[in-house]
């Protein structure tokens, strides 16, 4: 446990039902684990919620924005004011996500934790602003130790507002210019790992663009030394949105909230948020895995597997929003599917086991 944040504590899931929703899989008018990784899902979401009867109400998703004045070293093809831009797209429904959510009937919430830019308060975008872009890391910390845990305080105040909406399942998401650069820093950092095996091409960059991005890092990495804690790491590298998300995550655990996790940057917030407290992972489903390495390199070390594999590297939550409905599914099929007697067939399973005695 990290004594630098003092998060509430993560009680461990609630593993003592995990048969009684086995059996219940079991029972269902089907061959036995015929339904793969779905029956699992459900299971989890069992231990998750505490009962074995597994109901998701009023799902959101937290949209985390934040700049990083890293990009001035060139790690990124966009442009930085893409990330306002976007921002105030996302406000009006706009976007891949926006588009997603409303087919999902998910609400979407974008939170400014840190964006290069004063947004007309009459858009639908929660303030939550600590700084006007994360510094760059080859000369500054990215941000301060107390700018961090400002961030983290504010991470856990969205959660609570949430928890009052009847909320149970949050889906995390993001937007920043330039945070898959902090994120590998980040990663490499906690994981101590080379940059380069957690490095890739962010938007679309050109091979001989990522080996730079890679020396930008080490670079940073050189002028820092080796980081004592979750929290100097995240603050020396990291941005507004990624310190928000992790105070997010340890909240929404504490609460005993459904998780899903989008991309590598929100996977990245996911491993710092582990390093405070590692219960934080038990209630995290991991959406997909992208084509940043890091994301898998993440995903490996805190043994979760992923429900998509779609090559995606657009973030946004759009990984997160993708899976929900197959989240949903699954968990339609565990509460509406017959059992063996209600539809009238023989259980097949049951026979054997009886024969075999």
């Amino acid at each position: 446990m990290c004594t630098e944040y003092k998060n509430n504590p993560i009680s461990p899931i609630n593993v003592d039902i995990q048969d009684r929703v086995k059996e219940r899989w079991a029972n269902k008018v089907k061959p036995e684990f015929s339904l793969g990784y779905l029956e699992e899902i459900v299971t989890h979401l069992a231990l998750i919620t505490g009962g074995i009867d597994v109901t998701l109400t009023n799902p959101n998703l937290l949209l985390f924005a934040g700049d990083h004045h890293i990009t001035q070293e060139g790690v990124s093809n966009s442009a930085p004011e893409i990330t306002y831009q976007q921002v105030i797209n996302f406000s009006k429904g706009g976007g891949a996500v926006g588009l997603l959510a409303k087919e999902n009937n998910i609400n979407l919430k974008v939170v400014d934790c840190g964006v290069n830019y004063d947004f007309d308060p009459s858009l639908d975008i929660i303030n939550k602003k600590v700084g006007y872009g994360a510094a760059n890391f080859l000369s500054l910390k990215a941000m301060s130790e107390e700018d961090a845990l400002l961030a983290m305080e504010n991470g856990k105040s969205l959660i609570d507002t949430l928890v009052k909406e009847n909320c149970n399942v949050v889906l995390f998401g993001e937007m920043g210019i330039g945070n898959t650069t902090s994120a590998s820093a980040i990663t490499s950092s906690l994981l101590n790992l080379d940059a380069s095996l957690c490095t890739s091409q962010g938007a679309g960059l050109f091979d001989w663009q990522i080996e730079h991005k890679i020396e930008v890092i080490k670079k940073g990495q050189l002028f820092h030394g080796k980081e004592s804690s979750p929290i100097s790491i995240l603050s020396t590298y990291g941005g507004y949105e990624i310190a928000t998300m992790v105070g997010s995550l340890l909240e929404a655990a504490h609460k005993k909230m459904v998780i899903i996790i989008d991309g590598f940057v929100t996977s990245c917030a996911l491993l710092v948020a582990s390093f405070i407290d590692k219960e934080v992972t038990s209630y995290v489903l991991a959406s997909h895995v992208g084509k940043e390495k890091g994301h898998q390199v993440i995903l490996d070390y805190l043994h979760l597997r992923s429900v998509l594999n779609l090559d995606l590297s657009l973030g946004e939550g759009s990984g997160a929003l993708l899976c929900y409905p197959i989240v949903t599914q699954a968990l339609h099929l565990y509460q509406k599917m017959e059992s063996f007697s209600e539809a009238n067939v023989t259980n097949s399973v049951q026979e054997m086991k009886k024969r075999s005695r």
